[in-house]
């Protein structure tokens, strides 16, 4: 397993469903959970449709699970419209 992961591999990490490479990036003391992307996306964003992902996400203390992008969506509101309870489940009980 990777352990000097860049901090700029979170997102596409996240993004790609890669749990092992978001959980790498994090022990990156570098790495802040709650960066953003171009559009204002954060990686929880990107990975709310990953189980595992949002898993490792949410047990980071410095992340902020009501950050919003550029047009005001956040990781829940994406995960609930796009259809994935277990990751709505799993933000509602933070």
């Amino acid at each position: 397993m990777c352990t000097n992961v860049s901090p700029a591999s979170l997102i596409p990490a996240a993004k790609q469903g890669d749990a092992v490479t978001v959980a790498s990036a994090l022990r990156n003391v570098l790495t802040d959970p709650n960066m953003i992307d171009f559009a204002g996306n954060t990686a929880l964003i990107h990975g709310c449709c990953h189980t595992s992902v949002v898993s490792i996400l949410l047990s980071d203390e410095r992340l902020n699970l009501n950050m919003c992008n550029k047009v005001g969506i956040s990781a829940l509101m994406k995960a609930a419209h796009d259809g994935f309870a277990p990751v709505v489940t799993l933000l509602l009980a933070v």
